[in-house]
């Protein structure tokens, strides 16, 4: 087996700094596979047994979604993959490889979103107070609007219009698809405050918007320090998607502000009933 091949070959070390290599021009897949070497180090098993991908891919199943993994496999194969051609003959490489492939995420039984994806108003708050006054404002854009963090990021100041004490954005969405979402005037304000852009809502020092990787990193580890919880920008998609809809009780009026193809895409994902044993009293 390749795997077995690299074991003989290069020791751990060596087969981190050849896979991180692999993975170094996305700061993203980098972080990845930072993880998966750390998790195997810790648990004291190779980095290039294919069951140890699966070990850890089952323990990051405990905080993340099945979709939320899919792009986590493909750095730590992508990662993996580059350390066996680094390390491997070419023929162990491309049969370590297939191995790999057969690595897949667990399937989606249902599209139900976890409420452990969906903030409380206490650990809001909690995130908010370690939070620097650049990532609060996006942060609580991103609450207030149930924007994809690449939506958010990509909002221009010419398509923002103050309607009242609202104002009215637009989004560019999966699939080009263009939708409007509104913001308090005042929280738009602060955003102003704190960014003081020319073209983008969110923009850098240097007048670009800001790094989707950067965004993603400083919320979720605000979040973690603040609640203990494994968080990414898009829980406060659900977050707001959730409580839109109890608050509301208006499910295709919200579907139709996230930008969901379908109503049943929104009833199944955030839409968490049971019947209760008086209610079932009650029918019989």
């Amino acid at each position: 087996m390749a795997g077995q091949e690299l074991i003989r070959r290069a020791n751990a070390e060596l087969v981190e700094r050849a896979g991180m290599e692999a993975v170094k021009a996305s700061e993203t897949y980098s972080r990845y596979a930072a993880d998966y070497f750390e998790f195997v180090r810790r648990a004291g098993v190779s980095a290039v047994d294919p069951e140890s991908v699966k070990a850890w891919a089952a323990f990051k199943l405990i905080s993340h979604s099945p979709a939320s993994l899919v792009p986590m496999l493909a750095a730590v194969k992508k990662a993996l993959r580059g350390a066996a051609q680094e390390l491997a003959s070419a023929r162990d490489a491309a049969a370590f490889s297939e191995a790999l492939r057969a690595i897949k995420a667990p399937k989606k039984v249902t599209g139900a979103v976890r409420r452990s994806f969906v903030l409380t108003k206490a650990e809001e708050r909690a995130a908010l107070a370690i939070m620097t006054p650049r990532d609060a404002v996006l942060f609580r854009f991103l609450l207030a609007t149930g924007a994809r963090i690449s939506e958010a990021l990509a909002v221009k100041l010419e398509g923002c219009k103050p309607d009242g004490d609202m104002v009215r954005l637009a989004l560019f969405g999966k699939g080009g698809k263009t939708r409007e979402v509104r913001v308090p005037a005042s929280l738009f304000a602060e955003i102003r405050g704190v960014y003081g852009g020319q073209c983008w809502l969110f923009e850098t020092a240097g007048g670009k918007p800001m790094r989707r990787d950067y965004a993603y990193r400083r919320i979720s580890e605000a979040v973690l320090k603040a609640t203990g919880k494994r968080f990414s920008p898009h829980g406060c998609r659900h977050t707001f998607a959730t409580r839109a809809i109890e608050h509301t009780g208006k499910l295709k009026a919200v579907s139709q502000y996230l930008g969901h193809a379908s109503v049943g895409i929104t009833l199944d994902m955030y839409v968490h009933q049971s019947l209760q044993d008086e209610e079932l009293r009650e029918i019989s």
